[in-house]
């Protein structure tokens, strides 16, 4: 296996940056993912799994889902759909 880079947490402004660019568009084009990237100095991979990584946040708050609630107990049977 290669080695890989740290991972490294994104900071205020390039939060504040993906923030800005996900209330114009939740889905953004290759090209705005580019110049987001150039701008923040992400790679374009990681640009593009924190609005994939956001747009699931959303639709969670949005629906009410929770870990917990994804989860179901071992002693409960899986349900049929037939």
């Amino acid at each position: 296996m290669g080695e890989s880079t740290p991972r490294r947490r994104i900071n205020k402004t390039t939060m504040a940056t993906l923030n800005r660019v996900y209330r114009e568009t939740r889905f953004p084009s290759d090209e705005m993912i580019k110049e987001v990237s150039k701008h923040t100095r992400l790679p374009p991979r990681r640009v593009t799994a924190w609005f994939q990584e956001q747009r699931r946040s959303d639709m969670q708050r949005k629906h009410g889902v929770r870990d917990e609630d994804r989860t179901r107990p071992v002693d409960q049977p899986k349900r049929r759909w037939y």
